[in-house]
């Protein structure tokens, strides 16, 4: 495959999640989608909490049953903002893209991409033939304003885990 086939995959993804507005403490609509995306590949295996926080379980390609449990993590709240003037409402518009170039950014608004992009990284990677054993995807709330998804998080989703690949971190080693 090559980096353009993935960059596009993960960009159609994107795409479908700039869709739903996800202003943190109202995303419970964002969180339906990604449930529903999630079903639509093919997840049976798929939690929404009291929170809107999203568990999903995919199994592992055949062989690989007992390799660890590795956990995807992100979460699916964004700063909303828009430019002076922009007709923006935080909480029914969706995100307008554009696209220049390899540049991806939005129109007079905030992007998204964080954490965005580890909801659409993660539903794209789950789609790919690839040899992996148990991926866990969790996706949180309020990561920005006050890590309510994260704190309400059933510690029993990574009592399990041997591996958390943490896809909002600028520090190495850092959940």
């Amino acid at each position: 495959m090559h980096d353009n086939e993935i960059i596009e995959g993960i960009i159609a993804e994107f795409k479908g999640l700039a869709k739903h507005p996800r202003p943190s403490h109202h995303e419970k609509a964002v969180s339906d989608y990604i449930v529903s995306r999630l079903r639509e590949l093919g997840v049976t295996d798929v939690i929404q909490d009291d929170v809107y926080n999203i568990v999903a379980n995919v199994p592992a390609s055949k062989g690989c049953e007992s390799w660890p449990i590795t956990v995807l993590q992100g979460h699916m709240d964004m700063v909303c903002v828009a430019k002076p003037g922009v007709d923006f409402d935080p909480l029914t518009s969706e995100i307008k893209l554009v696209r220049e170039g390899n540049i991806l950014r939005a129109d007079g608004t905030s992007l998204g991409a964080d954490d965005g992009i580890a909801v659409a990284l993660s539903l794209y990677l789950i789609q790919q033939d690839i040899q992996h054993g148990p991926l866990r995807l969790i996706f949180t709330i309020d990561e920005e304003t006050g890590m309510t998804g994260a704190m309400n998080l059933d510690p029993k989703h990574v009592q399990d885990v041997k591996y958390i690949i943490n896809c909002d971190s600028e520090d190495i080693g850092m959940l």
